[in-house]
């Protein structure tokens, strides 16, 4: 499910509009690791999001001159929004000098929801989500 809404919900307008599989794979990878069994966000219903910041690294003068591409770098993340803005405001763990590029994000919480609902409509789960 999780895989799904960051690449774009294949026969939809969004199929494929999203991030490529297998940058979409290291996304959920890395913040399900991340996330693992937090029992703090599981008692206080707490939203949660995961997903990567792209950042570009510092190039020198001669390497903007060769036309070198700079170098990229990816950070990951798992926890609420709230803790997004405090990670982007200096926590994240990024070089001097790096900008960030792009943020890509998704609520790993509605997936999960989601996915217990489809188990419960099968018959899978008695339980609601």
């Amino acid at each position: 499910r999780v895989m799904l809404d960051l690449m774009g919900e294949p026969e939809t307008e969004a199929y494929g509009q999203g991030l490529p599989p297998a940058l979409a794979s290291k996304v959920v990878g890395n913040g399900v690791s991340r996330v693992g069994r937090n029992p703090i966000l599981v008692e206080l219903g707490q939203e949660v999001w995961i997903g990567v910041l792209l950042s570009e690294g510092p190039q020198t003068e001669e390497e903007e001159a060769e036309g070198r591409n700079p170098l990229r770098m990816t950070d990951w993340f798992a926890g609420t929004l709230a803790e997004l803005g405090l990670w982007e405001q200096g926590k994240a763990p990024r070089a001097d000098g790096c900008k960030p590029v792009r943020l890509f994000l998704v609520n790993l919480s509605r997936a999960a929801r989601d996915v217990g609902q489809r188990a419960i409509d099968f018959g899978l789960l008695d339980n609601k989500v």
